[in-house]
């Protein structure tokens, strides 16, 4: 019964955060946390009015009727909410019922409403009737309609329906993002983009493993020419697991190239086993990847078994580093072929890769962002790129676990969510990666504080990587920013906690971000619960908690997102799609998966490990 009343009560949040998502101008991501919720939610007397109130904000009549409990929640309402009134009104003229009397109650409506988002609602279900039946003057309401709220889903809908969008207005409001789940709409924009393509034959792609997150690395094999697309590892309790070698399809030795994205291990951490069995090929990267990762393996992490001997791999011969957006071609097996990286947002030197294999144009994004993030730029799209083949991640392509993805927002979160906690709780702990978010929180730091107004300190292998962008992305340390790792002038982490710690109006960020015992995270976690106040802030999901502290959590989110993956799919066009690296998986009807297949001449796969794939 707890559980279940808890259920309803996240529910009924999650609707109320989709409202004010609708508010404040992010009605993407509202109608994709609408998609993640609709698909389990069940309607109450409860729910009701804030479900039918989203689902009109968000122009989802039609989705909505399959909702569970939905026409019984109707039945038994007896109240006089407007949205409700609207909402029923609507499906009256849908189903084509008492559509005189439906605009004589709206006509009466539209002088009453004052709801400053329901009344362009109204105004265009007047429009709509009257141009059903040939009244001239539905021009005039749905003008008023426009101008009331030009953003209004219902209304651009309308006016894409009656001819009233120009060509060049829909490019530049990418209407497909407002409208994922309109097929005829992302078919017509797939089909003006696409240009004449080459005929496929005879190419390979193989999963050896990233079919999920964790271990990924793809196989692309065409005319007798074998690129790696990066070379991941899993990690598991402390321990790399490599995907076998065994698996591949072709001999170790035939591998004729190799590309790395970005340093996250699960893409990078795979190079220390090919290398022991005997990978001679080059392995291309950005150069930030290149140098972090001379320092990962090099030096040896503490936690994984990722060290490399010298002998076995020279970091100025056999790894090529190149510049973003430097184009390079390589003679392979008398074949040209051309190569280049683009920034891909995500951390600092996450590359996507475009390819060109004797004609034919491939395009693999890696984890990446078409925001920018702090320490690199986002994904652009050159006009004039268009591709044959797309590999694309899918982190969030399922779902983002309701997490905000616009960045001024996102931003504004976190500072609003410190400033609140450190007033409440005196002390923040946040547990993350050594590479990646945490950074980029540093960087916002130093761009958005002349004087940060809380002590930042830094701890763990977070503290030595963050020393190693500096190289790359500016200065992190200094400004009430300290890196507090191998401190001298106290005895131990502890002593440092006890003295420094305790005076609390700090934010700690410290590695690993799963807490694991034994790490920086876990100590400051087990010595904070011993305060008065304290809390930790987790920046991703489904951290470890610990008992004796309060939890939050602020989703930073470093992925792109449904929409994101639908307009590189639109500005890239190609002709067959693998979506790998997919993540969170809601039960969601409306993902990028079931998108993309209702696109026509499009070939959308859906890798499984281990699985090859010809085009033919």
């Amino acid at each position: 019964m707890v559980k279940k009343l808890d259920k309803k009560l996240y529910e009924y949040l999650l609707l109320w955060q989709i409202i004010l998502e609708i508010y404040i101008g992010i009605p993407e991501e509202a109608k994709e946390h609408f998609f993640e919720l609709k698909s389990e939610l069940e309607i109450d007397e409860h729910n009701l009015a804030l479900f039918i109130k989203s689902v009109i904000l968000l122009d989802l009549v039609e989705e909505s009727l399959k909702t569970k409990n939905l026409f019984e929640a109707l039945m038994n309402y007896s109240g006089e909410d407007q949205w409700i009134k609207f909402y029923l009104l609507l499906l009256s003229f849908k189903n084509k019922r008492r559509i005189l009397e439906v605009l004589e109650e709206l006509l009466y409506m539209e002088k009453k409403v004052e709801d400053k988002l329901l009344l362009p609602k109204i105004y265009g279900l007047i429009a709509e009737i009257y141009e059903e039946i040939g009244e001239i003057k539905w021009h005039q309401f749905l003008d008023k309609a426009y101008k009331l709220n030009p953003q209004d889903l219902y209304i651009l809908r309308l006016k894409l329906k009656y001819g009233l969008i120009s060509e060049e207005e829909k490019q530049n409001i990418k209407l497909y993002r407002l409208f994922p789940e309109d097929s005829k709409l992302i078919n017509e924009y797939y089909h003006k983009t696409r240009k004449n393509f080459n005929s496929i034959h005879n190419f390979k792609f193989f999963c050896w493993g990233g079919d999920n997150i964790g271990a990924s690395s793809y196989l692309v094999s065409y005319e007798g020419i074998n690129i790696l697309l990066d070379a991941g590892a899993l990690i598991k309790d402390k321990t790399l697991y490599y995907n076998s070698i065994k698996n591949l399809p072709i001999d170790i030795k035939d591998i004729d190239l190799v590309i790395i994205t970005h340093v996250h291990l699960d893409h990078s951490g795979g190079i220390v086993e090919l290398l022991r069995k005997g990978l001679n090929s080059p392995i291309i990267m950005s150069r930030p990847t290149k140098e972090i990762l001379k320092q990962i393996f090099l030096r040896g992490h503490t936690k994984l078994e990722v060290k490399i001997e010298e002998e076995i791999i020279n970091f100025d011969s056999q790894i090529i580093s190149f510049d973003t957006e430097e184009e390079s071609s390589f003679r392979i097996k008398n074949k040209e072929v051309k190569l280049k990286l683009f920034p891909a947002g995500h951390i600092l030197g996450a590359v996507a890769v475009y390819l060109e294999i004797d004609g034919i144009k491939i395009f693999y994004t890696g984890d990446f962002t078409l925001k920018d993030v702090e320490s690199n730029k986002g994904l652009r799209f050159l006009p004039d790129l268009k591709v044959d083949i797309l590999i694309t991640e899918a982190t969030y392509g399922y779902g983002n676990n309701f997490g905000v993805q616009n960045k001024y927002l996102q931003d504004k979160l976190i500072l609003k969510s410190i400033e609140k906690l450190l007033k409440d709780e005196e002390r923040i702990l946040l547990p993350v990666y050594a590479i990646g978010k945490g950074q980029d929180l540093l960087l916002f730091f130093r761009k958005t504080f002349s004087y940060i107004p809380f002590n930042v300190y830094v701890d763990g292998d977070i503290a030595y990587f963050s020393k190693l962008y500096e190289n790359f992305a500016g200065p992190i340390y200094g400004n009430g920013i300290l890196n507090v790792a191998g401190n001298t002038l106290y005895t131990d982490r502890k002593d440092f906690i006890k003295k420094e710690i305790a005076l609390g109006n700090c934010v700690i960020l410290a590695s690993s971000n799963d807490l694991k015992e034994g790490s920086a995270s876990f100590i400051y976690a087990s010595e904070i619960k011993n305060f008065s106040k304290g809390c930790i802030m987790n920046l991703d999901t489904n951290n470890r908690e610990i008992e004796g502290l309060k939890n939050y959590q602020i989703g930073m989110l470093n992925h792109a997102n449904m929409v994101d993956l639908l307009e590189t799919v639109i500005k890239m066009a190609p002709s067959a799609v693998f979506v790998i690296h997919r993540g969170y998986e809601s039960k969601s009807e409306i993902n990028i998966e079931t998108i993309l297949k209702r696109i026509e001449g499009i070939k959308v796969f859906a890798p499984k490990e281990g699985e090859i794939i010809e085009l033919q």
